[in-house]
């Protein structure tokens, strides 16, 4: 089995989280996915290089990658769909809930849902 630094150096990007929190310096960046055949490992900039994991769900389900903040941005993957990237969503905000772009959709956060939606828009 690859390690997670020759999954991320040698693989292809699964899945991208933008984040923005407006701040100068380290104020925005990206947490990804990478794969390198049936295994995945994340590149997060706060906890290193994590894996490898036996799916992208698994990569998800044990990292904070798709966990959602004010600063949240877009998350883009050509392997989920919309509805199940926000079923992944850990939504984790402090202040008004951030619009998301997922998979080039806008979605809002509904609250009496508790989660995020598509947007009619």
């Amino acid at each position: 089995m690859p390690s997670a630094d020759d999954i991320i150096d040698q693989g292809k990007i699964a899945l991208t989280h933008c984040w923005d929190s407006g701040g100068p310096g380290a104020g925005a960046g990206e947490e990804q996915v990478y794969r390198l055949g049936e295994h995945y490992a994340v590149a997060s900039e706060t906890a290193g290089p994590l894996g490898p994991f036996q799916s992208l769900h698994e990569a998800i389900e044990q990292t904070d990658v798709v966990c959602i903040t004010d600063a949240s941005k877009s998350i883009d993957c050509d392997e989920l769909s919309t509805g199940q990237i926000i079923d992944l969503l850990q939504v984790h905000y402090h202040g008004e809930e951030p619009a998301l772009d997922i998979n080039g959709h806008r979605c809002v956060y509904d609250s009496g849902a508790g989660k995020y939606s598509q947007s009619a828009n």
